[in-house]
């Protein structure tokens, strides 16, 4: 990935100083302006997918046609999210629409993630040796998971990217910030041995 060394100057001594750093400097994220980043700001849905699909290196598909009902060609995320969705790693929502500037949640993101895995070395990790143990289990509120998201919540903790908000708890209905969303993309990039 390419590498322009930055550092925002509201991540000094953040958790997620390194992460966030980091991926600035391959401009997978981006600050706000001012040579800020506010890591404690939620992230949208659009925006999730854009920085996921810029971590990747993934081409932008054509846009040729509408997928969502609320997602249009003059949006800045048109084509990021036209991507996502021809690669297989975002869907919307049974309305056809894909609510691009809702904050998107913990569990939402873990999905993603765990979707986006098929694109990279990580695409077998539910055939591990520890398949049958469940990754939900150390977490007091895995059952807070909604049905549709345990698999890909599961894949992702089991892939070593997502962990706990705190030791023993996952917070799936959260939003998820800034400086997660950052610390997120660098673990599947790493795992994924795309970056070191």
């Amino acid at each position: 990935l390419t590498w322009n060394p930055i550092e925002f100057t509201d991540m000094t001594g953040h958790w997620a100083e390194e992460a966030v750093n980091n991926l600035g400097s391959r401009m997978v994220v981006s600050g706000t302006g001012s040579h800020r980043y506010e890591p404690d700001r939620n992230v949208t849905r659009a925006e999730f997918v854009a920085m996921i699909v810029r971590g990747l290196g993934l081409r932008f598909e054509p846009a040729d046609h509408h997928t969502f009902t609320d997602v249009n060609p003059s949006d800045w995320y048109y084509r990021s999210v036209q991507t996502a969705y021809r690669m297989g790693f975002t869907h919307g929502f049974e309305d056809g629409s894909f609510r691009p500037d809702d904050n998107i949640t913990r569990e939402q993101a873990m999905f993603i993630v765990a979707e986006a895995m098929a694109l990279t070395p990580l695409q077998n990790v539910t055939e591990t040796p520890n398949a049958t143990v469940d990754p939900l289990h150390p977490f007091t509120d895995a059952d807070r998971v909604s049905t549709w998201a345990v698999e890909g919540v599961a894949n992702s903790i089991k892939a070593g990217i997502i962990a706990g908000k705190e030791a023993n708890r996952l917070a799936p209905q959260d939003h998820t910030t800034r400086a997660e969303v950052a610390w997120i993309i660098q673990r599947l990039l790493q795992q994924a041995e795309l970056i070191h």
